[in-house]
């Protein structure tokens, strides 16, 4: 499971977890001293519901911290990395899996969010933004620096509910919430820009509700 080279290796399962089960997991690993000081290779494992128990999606925790942002990593699932980085290429994948439906992405996501037994069954971009966005709620709540708490502070889990339920109402289109600049774009920026279009993503979600 492990490679040759690794020293140690962690599997935590977290299977049928919901989306605060495995942000509190993330959070743990991330203040583990393993994990910081790069002694042990954290996977996150998904199983079968059969009798196998066998991995159906294995998440790899590459440790990247920095001094002020320790938690930093990178994902691999089998030997492919997660997107890292919203970019083009991400939002070329999801638009090739889902041409311009976003209210079905949102509820593949949403679904996984509650309970992730079926991820295999969903496609595989769909399971790079499920660890992408908890990754983003969690290093979030990791001790970090003064410059880094003003990222910190900000509502970025209330926020991802709140594009959850703008993509599941087709408002908007992958670019606007995944590529930087984009109308809906709240990972990416300065503190007080991004706290601006949280604040937008919040008023149109209630613009929504009353219409």
């Amino acid at each position: 499971m492990a490679d040759s080279d690794d020293k140690s290796a962690i599997v935590y399962d977290i299977t049928r977890f919901n989306r605060s089960q495995v942000v509190e997991k993330l959070e743990d690993i991330f203040k583990d001293r393993g994990y910081q000081k790069k002694k042990s290779v954290f996977y996150l494992g998904i199983c079968r519901v059969d009798e196998t128990l066998e991995f159906r999606k294995l998440f790899r925790l590459k440790q990247d911290p920095w001094p002020y942002q320790p938690g930093n990593m990178t994902v691999l699932q089998g030997r492919e990395f997660i997107s890292k980085f919203y970019d083009g290429l991400l939002v070329e994948k999801l638009n090739k899996q889902y041409g311009c439906k976003t209210s079905l992405f949102a509820k593949h996501l949403e679904n996984l969010f509650e309970d992730n037994t079926n991820i295999a069954g969903y496609p595989f971009v769909t399971s790079e933004v499920y660890i992408l966005w908890l990754f983003e709620i969690a290093r979030r709540r990791v001790k970090d620096s003064e410059e880094m708490k003003k990222y910190n502070k900000l509502k970025i889990d209330g926020a991802i509910t709140n594009l959850i339920a703008l993509m599941k109402a087709d408002h908007c289109g992958f670019d606007a919430v995944f590529l930087e600049g984009g109308e809906f774009h709240c990972f990416s920026g300065k503190p007080e820009n991004i706290k601006t279009v949280i604040k937008k993503i919040k008023e149109t979600k209630k613009s929504l509700e009353q219409a």
